[in-house]
């Protein structure tokens, strides 16, 4: 039998393992998935429910000022320039007003959760920083999208002072020993539709690609690989999403265009991981658990001779997901009888 580590470094390197593995979306659970494991297993923390779960991963978060609660994962609470910049028509205007502050990330200690979980592939996770997702809470959507096009040094210089606060969180996480004790970094934004993404890829090339490849080689330089989450169809990006370094798309939404998990499969199998599939807007709420597993299955199947395939629901905190489904996607995936 590998370790939980063992397993999750051999997918990431396309290599055979004992079992397929397996997570719960970023160790993430909600109030009525917590509510369903204690009434019905006796599990009363997060903690209890990834081990009876038997999850790969173990997530390194870090907090934030604006948060409450042991996680902090309240991610656009310190979102605090929301349409802080619907108004602005210049450069110096920008400058003036936008300073995201990277002190509003406090960074875990990463060398006690390694001693908590020396087994398990540990994921660095920043919090939610996305520069797409920001700069149209920012400027308004509307706003945003057309400054591509009217102002494009506008969202240039809004992009780079982004950038520089979200390089400078992963640096400080660097410095305290995250490449020492992690195996991962989290990378997330959403720039997508369920159709295809929300802006032309070349303009998402342009404005976007170039942020996302700075804070990958940061990470893969001090020896992290690379998860970026995005949710729908991003399909249509995947060759730059490998070609910059990131290791693997979190967070995939097989009911998207193009994100069927054969296609993924037969177009990115032995090159890019896929983490995710069992889709969390139909297969975990709509299935009965029979289906669930026969689901999981299917992934497993279309990826078998690629060896770079993670169980995991597609997205985290719906209210109507039964949780005998979450229990269905483990057994699918061969962790509970």
């Amino acid at each position: 039998m590998m370790t939980h580590r063992e397993r999750v470094l051999r997918t990431f390197a396309f290599k055979e393992v004992d079992k397929v593995a397996f997570d719960l979306m970023e160790n993430t659970s909600w109030p009525e998935l917590d509510s369903f494991f204690a009434k019905e297993y006796g599990l009363y923390s997060t903690a209890e429910i990834l081990d009876f779960l038997d999850c790969d991963f173990r997530w390194a978060f870090a907090k934030s000022p604006y948060t409450s609660g042991e996680t902090g994962r309240d991610h656009f609470a310190d979102n605090i320039s929301v349409n802080l910049l619907k108004d602005v028509e210049s450069v110096e205007e920008l400058e003036r007003l936008f300073h995201p502050n990277p002190d509003n990330r406090i960074i875990p200690d990463f060398a006690a959760i390694r001693e908590q979980y020396p087994d398990h592939a540990i994921v660095f996770c920043p919090l939610w920083m996305p520069a797409f997702t920001n700069c149209c809470m920012d400027f308004g959507m509307e706003e945003a999208l057309c400054k591509m096009y009217t102002s494009p040094e506008i969202i240039e210089a809004y992009v780079e002072i982004h950038t520089e606060c979200a390089l400078e969180v992963l640096r400080r996480g660097i410095e305290k020993g995250a490449a020492k004790y992690c195996d991962f970094y989290w990378i997330g934004d959403d720039f997508a539709t369920e159709r295809n993404l929300m802006l032309h890829p070349d303009m998402w090339r342009r404005f976007f690609k170039p942020s996302i490849e700075k804070q990958v080689r940061m990470a893969r330089e001090a020896g992290l690989k690379v998860i970026f989450h995005s949710c729908g169809a991003v399909e249509s990006i995947y060759e730059d999403l490998i070609e910059i370094g990131i290791s693997a798309h979190c967070g995939v939404q097989t009911s998207a265009h193009n994100m069927d998990i054969e296609n993924l499969a037969r177009k990115y199998g032995g090159r890019f991981v896929i983490y995710g599939g069992v889709d969390a807007q139909t297969t975990l709420i709509n299935f009965t658990p029979e289906e669930v597993e026969h689901e999981v299955r299917r992934n497993i199947k279309a990826f078998e001779n690629c060896g770079d395939y993670i169980v995991s629901n597609s997205h985290h905190g719906m209210a109507d997901m039964p949780g005998e489904n979450l229990i269905a996607m483990a057994r699918g995936a061969g962790r509970i009888k």
